[in-house]
């Protein structure tokens, strides 16, 4: 019998590869009959305001570089 309860799990991976393991875990989990176990995968971000040459950007940053919840 499973316990049904969630559970959180940290996984590190080299910085800008985030998205990438989360992706294959996501296809993984997929291939093996397993999504159902999964409720999210997660890749925390925060938005940042960067200000080059008087022009504002918002690229979005990690806000734990190279960490998959």
């Amino acid at each position: 019998m499973h316990d049904m309860t969630n559970r959180w799990y940290a996984v590190h991976a080299y910085s800008n590869f985030e998205n990438k393991v989360a992706d294959s875990i996501r296809e993984q989990a997929k291939q093996r009959g397993l999504s159902d176990l999964f409720e999210e995968i997660l890749v925390p971000k925060e938005k940042v305001i960067e200000v080059r040459r008087g022009a504002r950007s918002m690229p979005s940053a990690n806000s734990s570089p190279a960490t998959c919840w």
